[in-house]
């Protein structure tokens, strides 16, 4: 949930990435070789990461940590870090203190569709429909199956409102709050991969109908039971006997800590595990040997722990979707990519507090998982499975490539402006790629410079082939791909889209670049705060001709009089409208919880401000045509209605009328 990942960057893809997606692949490289530390030696992996742990919960500021590590069947390491409760002084413990590691949760919701499929009573490929109490809409002539929302392949928009409730009298039934919450469907099913919280929730719910029990009692019966996982839960609230062992959450802002409610999470399949490290290692190992448990130790502790069939368990963690064969992707639920070279299936998990990552090596028999009870942990979490894998299983440094000599010539098909594929096409939280919008720019070097992957710190890019570039930035791992997809009919020269890891981007036509609509909104308030303060200041000086020489400033006729209180009111109430709406989204932390239902009395204004802008533009042309004030004066209120109309047009684009 999340979300996002990288500082201020961080919080805007709270929002968007809530219950977030997949952890990233840390490097193209080899396993380790003679001489270089190995995960044999305990003693020396615990004086490793107690050292690495200590100085970057220090740099991020993060209370408290709790990782587990399994190799061969065997779980080889469990440690928490900090404290749970600052306040308490309550250490973490990772066999008993319990984290939430959001997004982390789908893979058991995914485990659950798949061993369902394995009783035949789900099939991957038929239409959802046929096993909901509601309807998704038809669209692109194509049904919604299992397999699409496996692969966050269904074709939903996103939806970042309103995933999280402040209190449990607020949760919504499962199935209540999906049937009210339909996204619309944006993309043709199996196209186009837009990570979608929605689809998993829709995917528990189908395990609540094809089960007969509840998500949270199917999990418990089919997945904790057999692998012994007694300290993990999707109830909402906690179940008291686990209560007492949830670790706070926590925000660091201006110098200290602010601890945060517990977070009730609206699709419970999506996000709303809690558990410790050493159940999470469980499920690891279980996965890790293809549907097998047999105990923390490999000594056969659980008889009989058979949660998927192996084939199942392979499909699960073996490619299935993939915007380009170069590229990351998904399985049936699991992320799948490469660390230095090895094949790996994951997941990472965000929710506000709380950020989390879990990373499976099958040819190495090796999983790991970290959680972070902070929100600046989300940098934290990345940063650890890098220096991990850098210690254990570095990359090997590839020669630098050179820019193509005719790059140049092909430059301005990449340039442009790209908003992500999971975003919302048709509410308020479009309104977010204004402020973290992909730029694509071609540099003099012949390199591609790219903001917006990485919030506002650029990567660049070196053209290896026509549409594939690599990486050449220090901040993202080497062999890092970006691929483009020409859009279009075939031998047009635009592209339309672009692929990072597992994520797509969209290029926008010249009237969606942020900088014309950032551009005209700024030159636009600037007119209307002029208004603002200049028909006033008008007013106050006629009338102060008016009693000194009242004969010389006649009465002012009611259509001029008309005129000025429009244009006086339209700049006025869209001042306000703007002061309160960046207020508003300025904590885009509250807005996961659902738009202030002021917002509701706020969004009113745009279509008063339609009515006025009509009006404007009416009062302009009776301006010239009766010759009200002077020329000047009719030149700044022809501008005054074109920048009504401009605003008008501005909050249409970006859903606000």
């Amino acid at each position: 949930m999340g979300l996002n990942r990288r500082s201020h960057f961080a919080v805007l893809i709270l929002l968007l990435a809530l219950l977030c997606p997949p952890a990233i692949s840390v490097s193209a490289g080899n396993p380790p070789q003679a001489g270089q530390p190995s995960l044999a030696d305990l003693e020396d992996l615990e004086t490793f990461l107690d050292g690495l742990v200590s100085a970057q919960r220090s740099a991020y500021h993060v209370p408290g940590v709790t990782i587990s590590i399994v190799k061969d069947g065997r779980l080889i390491f469990a440690k928490g870090y900090g404290y749970a409760d600052l306040e308490r002084r309550i250490p973490v413990q990772a066999d008993q203190i319990l984290f939430r590691p959001g997004s982390v949760s789908k893979l058991f919701t995914w485990t659950a569709v798949m061993q369902l499929v394995e009783q035949g009573k789900l099939d991957l490929d038929a239409d959802v429909n046929a096993y909901l109490d509601f309807t998704i809409p038809p669209a692109f002539d194509k049904p919604v199956t299992l397999r699409h929302l496996l692969t966050h392949t269904p074709g939903f928009e996103d939806q970042g409102l309103g995933l999280f409730s402040r209190s449990p009298e607020d949760l919504l039934p499962l199935g209540e709050f999906l049937a009210g919450n339909v996204p619309d469907r944006v993309f043709p099913p199996g196209e186009i991969s837009a990570y979608s919280n929605y689809g998993a929730g829709l995917a528990g719910y189908i395990v609540e109908r094809a089960s007969g029990l509840p998500f949270e009692a199917y999990v418990e019966a089919n997945i904790f039971q057999p692998l012994g996982m007694a300290h993990s839960t999707f109830r909402q609230p906690l179940p008291t006997e686990l209560a007492p062992d949830m670790s706070k959450g926590y925000r660091y802002t201006a110098g200290r800590y602010e601890e945060g409610p517990f977070e009730f999470v609206q699709p419970a399949p999506a996000g709303a595990l809690s558990a410790t490290a050493s159940d999470l290692a469980a499920f690891m190992i279980a996965h890790l040997q293809n549907g097998r448990y047999s105990g923390p130790n490999g000594d056969a502790q659980i008889l009989g722990a058979q949660i998927l069939q192996e084939e199942t368990a392979r499909q699960m963690h073996t490619l299935q979707f993939a915007h380009d064969e170069r590229l990351p992707g998904w399985g049936e639920g699991f992320s799948v990519a490469e660390v230095n070279g090895l094949p790996t299936f994951g997941h990472g998990g965000d929710t506000i507090y709380f950020h989390s990552d879990m990373l499976l090596l099958p040819e190495e028999n090796l999983g790991v998982f970290i959680s972070t009870n902070s929100d600046q942990g989300v940098w934290m979490r990345h940063d650890f499975i890098q220096r991990f894998f850098e210690r254990y299983y570095p990359a090997e440094t590839g020669e630098t490539p050179q820019p193509p000599a005719d790059f140049q010539q092909r430059a301005s098909q990449y340039a442009g402006t790209y908003f992500p594929a999971r975003m919302s096409f048709s509410g308020v939280e479009k309104t977010l790629n204004l402020v973290q919008p992909v730029n694509i720019q071609a540099t003099p070097e012949g390199e591609l410079r790219v903001t917006g992957l990485l919030g506002p710190q650029p990567t660049y890019w070196v053209e290896l082939e026509p549409m594939v570039f690599t990486s050449v930035s220090g901040n993202l791992p080497e062999g890092t791909l970006l691929v483009f997809k020409a859009g279009g009919a075939p031998g047009e020269e635009d592209t339309q889209y672009a692929f990072f890891f597992d994520g797509a981007y969209i290029r926008q036509p010249w009237y969606g670049a942020n900088s014309l609509h950032l551009g005209l909104l700024g030159l636009s308030l600037f007119i209307f705060l002029s208004a603002v303060i200049a028909y006033p200041a008008r007013g106050l000086v006629r009338r102060h001709y008016r009693k000194t020489y009242p004969d010389a400033v006649p009465p002012t006729p009611l259509g001029e009089r008309l005129a000025l209180w429009a244009g006086w009111v339209f700049a006025l109430l869209s001042l306000l409208f703007w002061v309160i709406f960046s207020l508003v989204m300025s904590d885009l932390n509250s807005l996961v919880f659902g738009l202030p239902p002021a917002v509701n009395v706020l969004m009113v204004i745009p279509y008063v401000l339609g009515v006025l802008a009509a009006g404007l533009l009416v009062f302009a042309v009776l301006a010239w045509v009766k010759k009200y004030w002077t020329v000047s004066g009719r030149i700044f209120y022809t501008l005054l209605a074109l920048a009504a109309a401009a605003h008008m047009w501005f909050l249409s684009y970006w859903n606000l009328i």
